[in-house]
């Protein structure tokens, strides 16, 4: 339909447009009309061979995503160490972890906690007990803030456990950059997925670890995985009440914790309540 009409507009001389074409030509009166179908049918292919590209990378970054997931799992299953004695074999080895940053923080702000069952290793005891002796005063207190007491205990662990954590916490971040640096336009699904894989006590695991590790090459305070956690509300599913530490080890933003969508609505809910309190205290003043 389209191209009878065209061909006669351009045969008509309809409208303002100006005989270009005669009787002689009128081979030549749909010419205009085929062009146009030929560059649109051109643009469809193109159009058509971007979507299929794309749908080639989404496909190739799942397969990839999934393969480093059970990469990520297989690695976690193989991590064995013994802090603990009389253990049963089914034990959870990343409660055990959590259980002894827990001891070793507890030990250093109360030297006469003495921690019976279950009962750690010797060695491990003697690293704990040589290592907190070392910055302890006379009264046996360690006179340093919070936050170093918090990575002086953290070293401790990684001492104790010889760093056994470390390619599990790398393989992670390795996972999350991927998804990070993907074009997929669906990585909170991803992300998401990432998430169930893992356990409370991995997660407070991971919130210290990131807390206490910065990123020395670029000489900031902050590691590259903290961002990415907050940016990808990595702790959503975290129950915060095993963390111990009452933030001595620092803190995460909001959006660690909560969606931006769940913070933008808390916040538009609280905004009345945010201003009736400045309001009254306005008022006040005033009186």
């Amino acid at each position: 339909m389209l191209w009878l009409i065209g061909g006669h507009i351009f045969y008509k001389q309809w409208w303002i447009l100006p005989n270009f074409f005669g009787y002689s030509d009128l081979e030549n009166t749909f010419s205009p009309i085929n062009a146009l179908f030929a560059a649109l049918a051109s643009a469809g292919a193109v159009y058509a061979i971007i979507i299929q590209a794309y749908n080639f990378s989404i496909q190739q970054f799942e397969i990839n995503f999934f393969n480093l997931l059970n990469i990520h799992i297989s690695n976690k299953d193989k991590v064995k160490y013994d802090i603990f004695e009389d253990r049963s074999v089914n034990h959870d080895i990343f409660f055990e972890f959590y259980e002894l940053l827990k001891i070793i923080y507890t030990k250093a702000n109360n030297p006469d906690y003495e921690h019976t069952m279950p009962k750690i290793r010797i060695s491990i005891q003697d690293i704990i007990d040589d290592r907190l002796d070392m910055y302890r005063d006379d009264y046996g207190l360690i006179n340093k803030d919070r936050h170093d007491i918090f990575k002086i205990c953290h070293n401790i662990f990684n001492e104790c456990t010889e760093n056994i954590l470390s390619p599990y916490f790398r393989n992670f971040y390795h996972l999350l950059k991927y998804i990070e640096n993907s074009n997929a336009k669906i990585k909170n699904q991803f992300t998401g997925i990432l998430r169930a894989q893992i356990n409370n006590y991995e997660y407070a695991l991971l919130y210290y670890d990131s807390l206490m590790n910065g990123d020395a090459k670029l000489l900031r305070k902050q590691s590259k995985i903290k961002s990415l956690l907050e940016k990808h509300c990595m702790f959503h599913n975290l129950d915060k009440r095993i963390l111990f530490d009452n933030y001595s080890a620092g803190k995460y933003k909001k959006c660690a914790f909560e969606h931006r969508i769940d913070i933008y609505i808390d916040s538009f809910l609280n905004a009345p309540k945010i201003i009736i309190k400045s309001l009254n205290f306005i008022y006040h003043d005033i009186l």
